[in-house]
C-alpha cells in the first residue's frame, strides 16, 4: 500500500511527487505518497536548505529518565510534565515557520525528519527508532500534532506543529492534576456513587476545571451533543481537516456511553454468567458434570465492574482525546440558535459567546420519558443525598438504574420494549423478584409476534413475572412506615387496571409493592431549550428535529442526527451511519438518504432477538406477498451439542424471488447472524446466492444457508426434476 506526505518548498509551491523506490522508517521499509507533503530527494533537501542539522550549537542536555517514560512506572502527570518540558525545549531548536503546499500556506510549521534528527543529536533518543517512538509520545500527549491529523509522528517531511498552547486552542483542563473528589461529582449529572471508578469517567468525559477554547470566526461545522453521533460527526468532519465546535453541557459519550449500551451489557454480562451457573446445578449431572456448593451473588462487586468496564471504555470518548488529539474544539456549555448561521453559548460560569457556523449538526438526543402517572415524577430519579430522600420510593430511569450498589428484591419494571426487557431479564438473573408491566399484551410490539413469545417464555423462566394486560396506571406512592431494601427509601406501591381476557375474568384495579421501580417507557427528544424556531428549524415535541432524506432540517445548513432527529431509528449504530452520512451530505455533495441505510435491531436477552428489513406483520400490513423461508434451531447441529435448541432463523422473500426482504432470528447468536443477513440486503445478495456461501461447520450461522438451500429447493418443479433424472440416466451410460 502506497502512502504519503506532502512536499515542503520554502521558496514556492512544489506538487507532489510520488516516491520512487522504497523509503526507509526505523528499519522497516514503506512507500510514501500523501497529499500531505510527499518526500524529496536528499538533493531537493539540500537545494531548499532544508536537510540541515538541528540549530542547537552542542548537544542539548537529555531530561533524565526521559525515555523510560515510554514504559516506566511514573504517574501519567510526571510523564505528562517531562513530555510538555521537552516539547518546549524543541520547539526552540527546529525551524517552525510558515509552509506552503501547492496553494495553501500553513503557518507555524516544522518537519518531521528536522524533529526526529533532533531527538538523536540532542540525546533525548539513541537512534531513530527511539526517536520516532519519542515522537509519537508527544503526538500522543497532544503537545504537537500533523497539520491535517492525517499521520502521527513520522520521520518523513510531513508538516507538524506545536500545540503546547492546545488548552487554550482547543479546551482543556485549567489544572492538569484537578479531579472530582469522592463526593463533589456535580448534582446534575445524577451519577453516584463517588467512588474511584466514576471519578475516572469523569475526569475523560466531564474534566474538572475544563476551560473552553477561543472562538473561531468561522466554524466549517458545529456539532450540538456529544453522543455517538455528536462525537462521529466531529471526529469525521476533524479528521478531513474541518474546523470543527463541538458542544456538550454534560457527560460527552451520551447515553450509549454512560447510561445506555455500555454499562447495561456489561450487566447482561454478569447476569448471563449467573444463568450459566444455574443451568449447569440443574443439568450438568447428566453431562457427567457436577457442581457442588452454593452460588452468591456480589451485586456491589457486580456494579463495580460495570463502572470500571465503563471507565475504560470512556477514554475513545474523552474530552482530552477530541480536543488534543483529534483537534475538536470542545466546548463545556450549553447552546441554543440566536440566527439561521449562529449559536449562543452559555458556559458553567455563566459566560455567553457566540459562534458562527457554515453547518450545524444538532445531535443533542433524548431523555427518559417519564408518563404522567399520579405520585411518579416527584419520585424518579432522585439522588441518594436529597435533604428527603427518606420520604420517596427509589424510582429509575436508564439514567440512573446502573447508580445501584444494593440488589432490589422486588423490582418492578413499567415498560415492555428493549431497555425493559434487558434489565427485567438481567435483575431477574441476578437474584431479584421482578414483575414487568405493559400496555400491549405481548412484549416487543415491533417484532413478529412468535419470535417476542420466545423470548416471554424465557423470562418467565428466568423468574420475571409479567403483567401485560395494563389497561392504566392509576398511581404510584409510598407504602407509610415500610422501608425499602435499598437505603434511604421507602417501599413503593403501584396501582393499575388491568383489561379482561381469556385467562382473566377479574378485570380491575391491582396493586403491587415494590423496593425499587425501572420506568422504562421509551424517550424523547432533547428539543427544549434550543430556541430551534430561531434558527428556522421545523421540530415536533414528540417525534424531534424533522428532517428529510438526507438529514437536513428544514434549514438548509442545520442537520441532526439520533435520538433527537425524526429519523425512526434510535440506535448507537444508526446514529453513527447516520452521521457518517450527514458529512459526505453537508460537508461535500453527497445524496445519501435514510433509504440507503440497512438498520438492524437487537434484543441482548437470552435468546437474543435480531431483525433486519421488514417483518411478517410489516409486510402484511402494506400488503406486499412474499415467501418465508424458516430454520429453527432445533434442527441446527451447533444447536443442539450446546443444548440451545430454542429459537428460529426467519427469511422473507419477494414472492417467486429470492431477493431479501427481511430477516429475524431468534436464538443463540442472533445477534451475530443478523449481520450475515444485514450485508445480503445491503449489497442485494439473493437467498439462492447465500445458499452457495461456505458456511463452517458446525455454526449458528448455518440455519441462515439451510433457508437459502430451502428457497433453491423452490426452483425445482416436476419437469426440472424429470430432466435432472434423464441426465443422471444417461450418465449411467456414458
Amino acid at each position: 500500500m502506497r502512502r504519503a506526505g506532502f512536499v515542503v518548498s520554502a521558496a514556492e509551491p512544489r506538487a507532489p511527487v510520488r516516491a520512487a523506490g522504497e523509503v526507509r522508517v526505523c528499519g522497516h521499509v514503506v512507500r510514501r505518497e500523501s497529499r500531505a507533503g510527499l518526500v524529496r530527494s536528499s538533493a531537493e533537501r539540500r537545494q531548499d536548505g532544508l536537510a540541515r542539522r538541528p540549530r542547537a550549537a552542542g548537544r542539548a542536555r537529555r531530561l533524565p529518565g526521559q525515555l523510560d517514560m515510554v514504559g516506566s512506572g511514573s504517574s501519567d502527570l510526571a510523564q505528562r510534565a517531562r513530555l510538555r518540558e521537552l516539547a518546549e525545549e524543541m520547539s526552540k531548536q527546529v525551524d517552525v515557520k510558515d509552509r506552503r503546499y501547492l496553494l495553501r500556506v500553513f503557518p507555524d510549521c516544522f518537519l518531521g525528519t528536522e524533529a526526529c534528527a533532533w531527538l538523536v543529536a540532542s540525546g533525548h533518543a539513541k537512534n531513530d527508532r527511539e526517536a520516532l517512538a519519542l515522537g509519537q509520545k508527544l503526538v500522543d500527549a497532544g503537545l504537537i500534532e500533523h497539520v491535517l491529523r492525517d499521520h502521527g509522528f513520522e520521520n518523513m517531511e510531513y508538516f507538524y506543529r506545536f500545540t503546547l498552547d492546545a488548552q487554550t486552542a482547543h479546551g482543556g483542563q485549567v489544572n492538569e492534576g484537578a479531579r472530582w473528589s469522592n463526593g463533589s461529582f456535580p448534582e446534575e449529572l445524577k451519577l453516584w456513587p463517588a467512588d474511584e471508578a466514576n471519578s475516572d469517567l469523569l475526569q475523560k468525559v466531564f474534566p474538572a476545571n475544563w476551560r473552553n477554547p477561543r472562538t473561531a470566526d468561522v466554524y466549517d461545522l458545529v456539532v450540538i451533543g456529544a453522543g455517538a453521533g455528536g462525537l462521529v460527526t466531529a471526529a469525521s468532519a476533524a479528521g478531513i481537516g474541518a474546523r470543527v465546535a463541538l458542544i456538550e453541557a454534560g457527560l460527552l459519550g451520551g447515553d450509549c456511553l454512560n447510561v445506555g449500551c455500555v454499562p447495561s451489557k456489561s450487566l447482561l454480562h454478569s447476569a448471563k454468567q449467573v444463568k450459566t451457573v444455574r443451568e449447569l446445578q440443574r443439568n450438568a449431572a447428566r453431562n457427567g458434570i457436577y457442581l457442588d456448593g452454593e452460588l452468591r451473588i456480589d451485586f456491589a462487586q457486580v456494579m463495580q465492574r460495570l463502572r470500571t468496564v465503563r471507565a475504560e471504555i470512556a477514554e475513545v470518548d474523552s474530552a482530552a482525546r477530541f480536543a488534543n488529539k483529534l483537534g475538536v474544539d470542545v466546548f463545556r456549555a450549553r447552546a441554543s440558535f440566536n440566527g439561521k448561521d449562529s449559536l449562543l453559548l452559555k458556559g458553567e460560569d455563566g459566560t455567553r459567546r457566540t459562534l458562527q457556523f457554515t453547518r450545524c449538526v444538532v445531535a443533542a438526543g433524548g431523555k427518559a420519558r417519564v408518563p404522567n402517572i399520579p405520585g411518579l415524577a416527584d419520585n424518579v430519579d432522585r439522588g441518594p443525598t436529597a435533604p428527603d430522600a427518606g420520604t420517596h420510593f427509589l424510582g429509575m430511569t436508564h439514567k440512573t438504574v446502573f447508580n445501584l450498589s444494593v440488589l432490589p428484591q422486588r423490582l418492578a419494571v413499567m415498560g415492555d420494549g428493549p431497555v425493559g426487557i434487558e434489565l427485567a431479564y438481567a435483575f431477574a438473573c441476578l437474584g431479584s423478584d421482578v414483575t414487568l408491566f405493559g400496555r400491549n399484551e405481548r412484549i416487543l410490539k415491533n417484532e413478529d409476534l412468535d419470535a417476542s413469545e420466545c423470548v416471554l417464555e424465557e423470562l418467565r423462566q428466568s423468574g420475571v413475572n409479567s403483567v401485560l394486560d395494563v389497561e392504566k396506571y392509576l398511581k404510584v406512592d409510598v407504602v407509610p412506615g415500610e422501608p425499602s431494601n435499598v437505603p434511604g427509601y421507602m417501599r413503593g406501591r403501584m396501582e393499575v387496571s388491568r383489561r379482561k381476557s381469556k385467562d382473566r375474568s377479574d378485570a380491575g384495579a391491582a396493586s403491587f409493592e415494590f423496593d425499587a421501580l425501572l420506568v422504562a417507557t421509551g424517550s424523547v427528544p432533547n428539543v427544549q431549550g434550543l430556541e430551534l424556531a430561531r434558527a428556522g428549524i421545523e421540530f415536533n415535541e414528540k417525534s424531534g428535529v424533522q428532517v428529510n432524506e438526507l438529514f437536513q432540517s428544514s434549514n438548509a445548513q442545520v442537520y441532526a442526527v439520533g435520538d433527537i432527529s425524526s429519523f425512526p431509528f434510535n440506535f448507537t449504530h444508526s446514529a453513527d451511519f447516520s452521521a457518517r452520512a450527514v458529512i459526505r451530505n453537508a460537508l461535500f455533495f453527497g445524496s445519501e438518504t435514510q433509504e440507503s441505510l440497512i438498520i438492524p435491531r437487537c434484543v441482548y436477552t437470552e435468546p437474543e432477538l435480531a431483525t433486519v428489513g421488514a417483518t411478517r406483520a410489516e409486510l402484511e400490513a402494506r400488503d406486499v406477498p412474499y415467501d418465508a423461508y424458516e430454520k429453527p434451531f432445533a434442527s441446527n447441529d451447533r444447536a443442539m451439542c450446546d443444548d440451545a435448541r430454542k429459537g428460529f432463523v426467519r427469511v422473507l422473500c419477494k414472492q417467486g424471488s429470492d431477493e431479501i426482504l427481511g430477516v429475524t432470528a431468534v436464538g443463540p447468536a442472533a445477534s451475530s447472524i443478523i449481520a450475515e443477513a444485514t450485508l445480503c440486503i445491503q449489497q442485494k445478495i439473493g437467498l439462492g446466492t447465500l445458499a452457495s456461501v461456505i458456511h463452517p461447520y458446525p455454526t449458528y450461522a448455518e440455519s441462515l444457508r439451510a433457508c437459502g438451500d430451502a428457497y433453491n429447493k423452490t426452483k425445482l418443479s416436476l419437469t426440472a426434476k424429470a430432466f435432472l433424472r434423464s441426465i443422471v440416466k444417461l450418465r449411467k451410460v456414458l
